[in-house]
């Protein structure tokens, strides 16, 4: 056994330009949205053009079709932009079966650690345990998902808040104009009404009582007005970002279905054979759960781990703790013909390697292990956080070297220049709509 904490090659230079091809995606996705959006906006300015342009014979010929000219400019852009930004964002995602011993806490956390760093490319999967958490979507979706939530909660309340005492101030406010127009009627008759309203209507301050009460209740209505109009400007104003808002609205649906794809139960063998499908369609997807786990009953735990080593294209087994499990799941995975990739705690697996003495409760299975991963690599970790943050890097690296290349298929190569056509034809197409907005527009 050769027992090492570092892998051969970390592929760091290969993460960073996937993370560059996402994030580029990502921008040419949000600014696609914005043209969509753009394009309603346009599209109203044109049919203004050209209802204007009978009454003006002068420009009937020139901006209606400048217009024209931008509004087909956004929509390529628009649907450019989505296919290119959607090619991009998409790359490959693996499943990667993961094997250990049931309620043993430092795999699981050292693991567990290792999602974020691997979790763009492989989708983790494990049979349940106690101690094994499901991860769904990234932690920075996660928490803009609760952002926006409470943020929706938050909008809401206060309009409705807003509303009710709204309602309740304007009507305050007429009862009580009416009211004190009705008291100084009574008062002083129409004399005291006319002195009332001069006195209203003069610029200097109220002296008496009823004159301050009717500015205060005018003040109040006229307040409430302002901060409808306010409100009304906010949403034509919000209008141009609809297409953001359901941009986001798509990356929270996303967020969500991970959140639920990230439990699942198996109970029968059917069970299992519709679980791989389900879990391998949903690694596809760029929100999906990055550790999933398995509630797997005890009758189809061997089939499952079988159906699920056959679909993945990788296999990591802890050996720290030698067991008959993990022995069978050993044995079974080098029949096959997946990548393994065993690690282990670097104490425990050391004292496996140089034949150390086992602990009483890994007795029963040491000594078969030993025999099976005799010639084999085991990449070792530590549980502080230097040792996890060494171990994402090693065990990712680990995980690229196993990748099999895929076959140049009819389906893939279509794929890729549709995806790079998109990709120039988006540049030149926002590239001609930037010259028409800067170049052509302001000129008569």
């Amino acid at each position: 056994m050769n027992v090492r904490r570092d892998a051969t090659r970390t592929y760091g230079l290969t993460r960073f330009a996937r993370g560059c091809r996402g994030l580029l995606g990502g921008i040419i996705t949000t600014v696609s949205a914005f043209t969509g959006m753009l394009c309603i906006v346009a599209l109203a300015i044109v049919v203004v053009g050209l209802g204007g342009s009978a009454s003006s014979d002068s420009d009937a010929d020139t901006i209606p079709w400048v217009f024209v000219h931008g509004w087909l400019l956004l929509v390529a852009a628009t649907f450019t932009g989505s296919v290119a930004g959607r090619r991009l964002r998409r790359g490959r995602r693996s499943v990667v079966l993961w094997l250990r011993r049931f309620r043993y806490g430092d795999a699981t956390r050292v693991v567990t650690s290792a999602l974020d760093h691997i979790g763009r490319s492989w989708r983790v999967v494990t049979l349940d345990d106690s101690l094994a958490k499901a991860v769904g979507a990234s932690v920075g979706l996660r928490g803009l998902d609760v952002v926006l939530t409470y943020a929706g909660l938050v909008s809401r309340a206060v309009v409705k808040w807003a509303v009710r005492i709204g309602k309740v101030a304007r009507w305050v406010s007429i009862v009580g104009i009416v009211a004190v127009v009705l008291w100084t009627v009574l008062e002083g008759g129409l004399e005291g009404l006319f002195a009332l309203l001069d006195e209203v209507l003069a610029h200097d301050l109220p002296v008496s009582t009823a004159a301050g009460l009717v500015l205060l209740f005018v003040g109040i209505l006229a307040l409430e007005f302002a901060i409808l109009l306010v409100y009304v400007g906010v949403l034509l104003l919000s209008i141009p970002f609809v297409g953001v808002s359901t941009l986001l609205d798509g990356v929270r649906g996303g967020v969500r279905t991970a959140e639920k794809d990230k439990l699942r139960t198996i109970d029968t063998l059917s069970d299992a054979h519709e679980a791989v499908d389900q879990v391998w369609m949903a690694s596809q997807r760029s929100l999906a759960p990055r550790l999933t786990v398995l509630d797997v009953d005890s009758a189809v735990w061997r089939e499952t781990v079988e159906e699920f080593a056959h679909a993945a294209e990788a296999v990591v087994i802890d050996v720290s703790k030698p067991s008959e499990h993990v022995v069978w799941e050993v044995e079974h995975v080098q029949a096959g013909s997946v990548r393994q990739v065993f690690v282990g705690h670097h104490d425990l697996v050391t004292r496996l390697a140089t034949g150390g003495p086992p602990d009483a409760a890994d007795a029963g299975g040491v000594e078969r292990l030993r025999q099976l991963l005799e010639g084999e690599t085991i990449l070792a970790y530590t549980t502080g956080w230097l040792g996890r943050w060494r171990f994402q890097r090693s065990l990712y690296g680990e995980l690229e070297a196993s990748r099999t290349r895929l076959p140049w298929t009819r389906r893939r190569v279509w794929s890729l220049l549709t995806g790079a056509a998109s990709l120039i034809l988006w540049l030149v197409v926002l590239n001609a709509f930037v010259k028409l907005v800067l170049v052509e527009l302001p000129s008569p």
